[in-house]
């Protein structure tokens, strides 16, 4: 009548019996998982991995090929050959051998990147961006690092 088993019935029951009406809590609450592939995620390490994904973005990202008038939502698009999964790989090939970031899986890599860095996607295979706007974003690239680079000898100098 109700759309539960008899079990169930049974348990809810003997719960309003012994505490009344007050809310049934699982007995797993609180506990910390006895696997060790698990690993807790913390602010650290969510900030380690958006600051990998925003250099890798700069270093390999291309610019959004459509026009967008809102000027504060930037999109950078990976290039096609790319995807989540060789991202992932890169980013565990990056860490040190005694890292504890080294278990991070797939999925929590994943629901993390687009958490932080929802901007940053991967380009579709039938973009239209061209051999043209590849090479003026190596030359903005270019310029931004000459730039960079002396913007930081300026400021050694005047100290």
């Amino acid at each position: 009548m109700l759309g539960i088993s008899l079990k169930y019935f049974e348990s809810i029951k003997s719960h309003l019996l012994d505490k009344g009406l007050s809310t049934r809590v699982h007995g797993n609450t609180g506990k910390i998982p006895i696997r060790k592939t698990k690993m807790v995620i913390d602010e650290n390490i969510k900030e380690e991995i958006k600051e990998f994904i925003l250099n890798y973005a700069k270093t390999h990202g291309l610019p959004n090929p459509g026009r967008s008038k809102r000027t504060d939502n930037i999109t950078i698009f990976l290039p096609t050959e790319m995807s989540y999964k060789s991202v992932h790989k890169d980013f565990l090939n990056s860490l040190e051998a005694n890292s504890n970031l080294r278990q991070l899986n797939y999925r929590p890599f994943i629901k993390i990147w687009k958490q932080l860095t929802p901007q940053i996607g991967f380009m579709s295979p039938r973009s239209d961006l061209c051999d043209t706007c590849h090479r003026f974003r190596g030359e903005i690239h270019a310029c931004k690092d000459e730039r960079e680079k002396t913007t930081q000898k300026k400021n050694l100098t005047d100290t």
